[in-house]
């Protein structure tokens, strides 16, 4: 056990309260099944994968258990994805060039399609339904204090499109984690019912 885990167990800062944990297997339900839809759909694969890593901020988040693999697998989704989110070429740009290239592709090559496919206005009307799904899974978690919420709102903003809330919520999770392990096991382990709007 690291001196850091050892010390936050001892004062109670951290992984006393076990809805943390609950919070952290909740996301596993829903939430993850929703972003899995939105992969399986194979509309936009930068979409997807920044879904998967957006959503899961909140179960590594709260793994009370492992904190400096907590603390390592937070950061690593946050910078990763704040990068794809924040790219100069522009996220919401190269997911609609990437659906337009998928529809095309995947016409020209004869894949088997659902109705939804017809056009690209109307798979991309579906796509955003998937989206809007997945951010309705995980406005449904309960969150305790900021950083759970930010986790909260990278996702559900992502789900509604709003990249621009969601590009800020990633940039306040990655200066908190910047402050180092002590900063981030105090922010991680408040226990506050504060209201961000989503």
């Amino acid at each position: 056990m690291t001196r850091l885990r050892s010390l936050l167990l001892e004062t109670g800062r951290y992984g006393t309260d076990p809805k943390f944990e609950r919070l952290g297997d909740a996301q596993r339900g829903a939430p993850e099944e929703a972003m899995l839809v939105v992969q399986k759909a194979q509309v936009s694969q930068l979409y997807g994968s920044a879904a998967e890593h957006i959503g899961d901020l909140t179960n590594r988040m709260c793994q009370v258990g492992l904190f400096d693999w907590s603390y390592d697998a937070t950061a690593e989704k946050v910078t990763k994805t704040l990068r794809w989110v924040s790219h100069g070429y522009g996220f919401e740009k190269d997911v609609r060039e990437q659906i337009a290239n998928n529809f095309t592709y995947y016409h020209e090559k004869g894949r088997p399609l659902g109705p939804e496919w017809v056009s690209i206005e109307n798979i991309t009307a579906h796509f955003h339904h998937l989206c809007n799904t997945y951010a309705d899974a995980h406005r449904a978690l309960p969150t305790f204090n900021h950083v759970t919420k930010l986790g909260q709102l990278a996702a559900i903003s992502l789900g509604q499109w709003r990249f621009a809330d969601t590009m800020m919520a990633l940039r306040e999770l990655k200066a908190i984690l910047d402050k180092g392990k002590a900063a981030w096991a105090v922010a991680v382990s408040e226990n506050t019912t504060e209201h961000i709007d989503v």
